[in-house]
């Protein structure tokens, strides 16, 4: 079975915490209030991008609905060295530590372990997988961050996705042309359409599908456009 938003967890610590809107694009400073607060993923999406050096960072992982970040999360300062941006516009639940009860925090621990295996699942896609692979694995994650809270009343319906083709080779790693000729095939196959500006999935619930598929059945069934091909049209079929 297909996991699916942890809303109830969320729902029970609305009522403790603020919620608190950020643009897209924003980059976000949680040093201010991550020792004093538990931070949670409410709506939208997030970006971590590993700090190298001074000025130079590169796209990690894409955090979304129920991840925790912050100081008690493994986004935190002490822990790691990401800067968090906004992919779109979001809003984050803060959640004073104070407020936190004692039966409070088995749901806590299960959100941090679940943003843990996040950011560590598309770590290990990137390292991984070639060009091809990294990219499916980049497209699916997007598509699971924006995807409606319903993935499966339109299988069918189309996902029009908030980066470039530039943005997509910094996230998979690859060059602008790499990503050009590969969107290029999944196009002519009908499962994205492109243009200057922007990268629409089409069948969008097959696109949902696919990180989980990853999980279990490894790189080798997106290691071919023919095999992306096959495996999105079965994922589109599942129920």
């Amino acid at each position: 079975m297909i996991a699916t938003w942890p809303s109830a967890p969320l729902e029970q610590f609305a009522s403790k915490g603020v919620l608190r809107r950020h643009e897209r694009g924003e980059t976000l400073d949680l040093s201010a209030a991550s020792e004093a607060d538990w931070i949670m993923i409410h709506a939208g999406a997030v970006v971590l991008s590993s700090r190298i050096g001074q000025e130079t960072s590169i796209p990690t992982a894409v955090l979304w609905r129920g991840d925790v970040i912050g100081a008690l999360s493994p986004v935190g300062a002490r822990v790691s060295r990401y800067d968090v941006s906004t992919l779109v516009e979001t809003t984050l639940l803060h959640v004073p530590k104070a407020l936190i009860d004692k039966s409070d925090w088995r749901d806590c621990e299960a959100l941090v372990h679940d943003t843990a295996d996040r950011i560590q699942e598309q770590i290990a896609i990137r390292l991984a997988g070639d060009g091809l692979q990294r990219l499916m694995g980049v497209l699916g994650v997007l598509a699971r961050a924006l995807h409606p809270r319903d993935p499966f009343t339109r299988s069918a319906s189309a996902l029009s996705l908030p980066v470039k083709q530039g943005e997509l080779a910094e996230f998979a790693g690859l060059s602008r042309r790499q990503v050009w000729i590969y969107l290029g095939r999944l196009a002519e196959l009908g499962w994205v359409q492109t243009s200057r500006t922007s990268v629409t999935l089409t069948g969008s619930a097959a696109w949902f599908r696919l990180v989980p598929e990853l999980r279990s059945r490894g790189l080798d069934c997106i290691a071919t456009i023919e095999g992306c091909d096959e495996t999105l049209a079965r994922l589109a079929l599942a129920e």
